[in-house]
């Protein structure tokens, strides 16, 4: 099967939300996890879940650049494509040309001889269980990156997040960057209702970073938060001020728009092995933090308004 036969394929078993709109979309995630179990895959790296309705796409990106720029071998999974399928999966490392010079930044895609090996050796695979293309590449997705051995992925949810394909993993981070009034035909019809189905990605014991706070979309996060007993992030915590986030209270800390990309990469990579490239990280994990070590002291404990 070569890569454009198994294209086909997959655009005609299973049509894109991108050509066939709400038809494509299938919630829940017993399909996914029935899907990855017959495949044998386990989760074998670390993961930052990106929700939100604008701006994941960007947010992902910037936050793989960022770890890859520190020294790790980045997988990145995003939707939909611009002009190449290969695009959705991507492996974003920094090349060392020696020890002492860390070298550019570069990424690789998924190559196309993969796409096409996995959708011939899986097509009664497909046949039985009928997942949805989302949950098709997503699997397709993961196996492609366990295999390059990466030492994180950032993972963009699809849609929503509560039920969509990518949240059979367990992140070490989870994103959420705004709520805004978008596919309320599957989400639902107000900012508190699809906030709901975007905190589905929250998890227990994880922390989570909320790029903007609206009055209707707060009480729905604090309320999750609480639920699962876990606090929000904010900048204080990325600076080391808080070290056991299952010790604290979900109102304890919110956080900041304006920190948020720094915030992010520090709680990441206090999370993470010490980065393979010793020689660049730590000036690069230093240029991030030093703004926050700066407003620490003035990081809010409630709600602002």
């Amino acid at each position: 099967m070569s890569f454009n036969e198994a294209l086909t394929y997959l655009y005609t078993i299973a049509p894109p939300f991108h050509q066939v709109g709400a038809a494509a979309y299938k919630p829940g995630l017993h399909t996914m996890q029935q899907l990855m179990d017959a495949l044998g895959w386990q989760q074998s790296f670390p993961v930052v879940h990106v929700a939100g309705t604008n701006g994941k796409g960007s947010t992902s990106h910037l936050i793989a650049s960022a770890l890859a720029a520190a020294g790790y071998k980045v997988g990145l999974y995003t939707s939909p494509h611009l002009v190449s399928f290969c695009e959705r999966v991507r492996v974003i490392e920094r090349r060392r040309s020696c020890h002492d010079n860390p070298g550019e930044v570069g990424f690789s895609l998924i190559p196309e001889t993969f796409v096409a090996r996995f959708v011939e050796d899986h097509q009664s695979l497909f046949a039985e269980l009928q997942p949805s293309f989302f949950e098709i590449t997503t699997a397709m997705a993961f196996c492609w990156l366990t295999e390059q051995k990466v030492d994180i992925a950032v993972i963009e949810v699809g849609l929503g997040g509560l039920l969509d394909a990518t949240n059979i993993v367990t992140p070490v981070l989870s994103v959420i960057t705004n709520i805004g009034m978008d596919h309320t035909d599957l989400l639902g019809h107000s900012l508190a209702e699809i906030a709901t189905q975007k905190a589905g990605i929250i998890k227990p014991g994880v922390p989570c970073v909320i790029g903007e706070t609206h009055p209707q979309t707060a009480p729905v996060f604090l309320s999750r938060a609480a639920f699962l007993v876990m606090v929000w992030r904010q900048p204080a915590a990325a600076c080391g001020l808080l070290t056991n986030v299952n010790s604290c209270d979900a109102n304890a800390c919110v956080s900041r728009p304006t920190a948020n990309y720094a915030a992010i990469i520090s709680s990441v990579t206090c999370r993470l092995p010490t980065s393979p490239c010793k020689c660049y990280a730590p000036t690069l994990n230093s240029q991030l933090l030093s703004p926050l070590r700066g407003e620490s002291e003035g990081c809010r404990s409630t709600l602002p308004p």
